[in-house]
């Protein structure tokens, strides 16, 4: 990847690192300004956001996946401008883990403590769900027999 196709890249890490870092800012912001749990209930979609920049992130350099995307970056790291922008991401990806690391803490969550709960081999279609885009409830049935693929994002919140 040289010259065009190492600007792209740094251009895409860059717009990467921008989104993301906005949104942990505003993320730790509304947790400042709230409660934990009112944040997890009332404003966690808007993380979403993380997504949908990781997958522009991805289309941007026409590639599938992440590991895609670190080869690209593993080839052109002789280039100043593409080894900043990694180093800027690496250094955004352990901001958000630490983040959602206190924000486990802060509502007594952790890896170990949800370990010790029998994991669900399989989910009823009745099961309510809240949609992250529009906020309705609806149930996971609603998603089967649509057509096309999905990506469902379950996210753990006991309040």
């Amino acid at each position: 990847m040289a010259g065009e196709g190492t600007a792209a890249l740094v251009q895409a890490l860059d717009v990467l690192v921008k989104v993301g870092r906005g949104l942990l800012e505003d993320a730790e912001k509304q947790v400042a300004e709230g409660s934990l749990h009112d944040f997890v209930s009332n404003k966690i979609r808007f993380l979403f956001g993380m997504m949908g920049a990781g997958a522009a992130f991805l289309n941007s350099l026409s590639v599938k996946n992440m590991s895609e995307a670190e080869d690209l970056w593993k080839n052109s790291f002789q280039d100043s401008g593409v080894r900043e922008q990694v180093e800027e991401f690496l250094s955004l990806e352990v901001e958000w883990d630490n983040f959602l690391e206190r924000l486990d803490s802060g509502l007594q969550t952790s890896d170990e403590l949800l370990a010790a709960v029998p994991s669900v081999q399989s989910l009823s279609a009745d099961m309510h769900l809240t949609s992250a885009r529009s906020g309705e409830d609806v149930t996971l049935g609603h998603y089967f027999g649509q057509g096309k693929n999905l990506l469902l994002v379950l996210i753990r919140h006991f309040g």
